[in-house]
């Protein structure tokens, strides 16, 4: 009876997965990718000074 509780036992603790952390390819898979929107403004002729600030065509 013993013998057969240790065996049993030891098989459902072998067979139980631990997820302790997650490693670097689950969260490559969880996380999410977007598209973001670039905006190229070509209104712009001269540079932009405000107060002690000075504003780049590209800015």
């Amino acid at each position: 009876m013993k013998s057969t509780f240790l065996i049993c036992s030891l098989i459902i603790s072998t067979s139980m997965i631990s997820f302790g952390q997650r490693t670097q390819q689950q969260s490559i898979e969880e996380s999410e990718l977007g598209w973001y929107k670039v905006y190229h403004f070509k209104g712009a002729k001269e540079i932009k000074k405000s107060e002690t600030r000075v504003y780049t065509i590209a800015q």
